[in-house]
């Protein structure tokens, strides 16, 4: 309670209280994501919360539960919906787990649905360099340093994609 019942921001309360230890606070967003019904959503926040935990497997499970209802619905139109778009979610919490090649297929799957997202080009650049294939790599970090040409230059994302982007 005390933050809004809209999904979106139940959502964005739900990641960042995971991302800041506050298990509290992501379950009460997790609540209010299940009486919203919001299912993607609310398999992401769980997903964040069991994974938090240490329940890697449990995890993973609601997060291919989420994919495999974001595969079913028609490629997105405007803005990112949810606002964590599940693949690369997916692929960020497998890369955290050590497993690059699954990761590189959610982000790839990600970048499929929303071309050129940053986070997307980022996970699927560090994903390619775990595997070795550093050419692909510098690829996405490219297209990354392509697009922010004129702008964050201070982003730390930025700085990394300008560090391994090859010749």
């Amino acid at each position: 309670e005390g933050f809004a019942d809209i999904p979106s921001v139940l959502l964005a309360v739900g990641l960042g209280a995971v991302q800041s230890e506050n298990l509290d606070l992501a379950k009460e967003a997790l609540a209010g994501l299940q009486k919203a019904g919001a299912e993607v959503m609310e398999r992401q926040v769980s997903a964040l919360i069991y994974f938090a935990e240490g329940n890697d497997r449990e995890a993973l499970r609601l997060l291919d539960e989420a994919a495999t209802i974001t595969h079913a619905t028609d490629l997105p139109l405007g803005p990112a919906d949810p606002l964590k778009p599940t693949l690369e979610l997916y692929g960020e919490v497998l890369l955290m787990l050590g497993r690059p090649q699954d990761a590189i297929e959610q982000f790839e799957a990600s970048l499929v649905r929303r071309p050129r997202r940053p986070a997307s080009l980022v996970g699927a650049a560090r994903a390619s360099a775990l595997m070795g294939n550093s050419s692909t790599a510098s690829r996405y970090y490219a297209t990354l340093v392509e697009m922010w040409s004129a702008a964050d230059v201070d982003h730390p994302w930025l700085t990394e994609a300008k560090q391994n982007v090859t010749p």
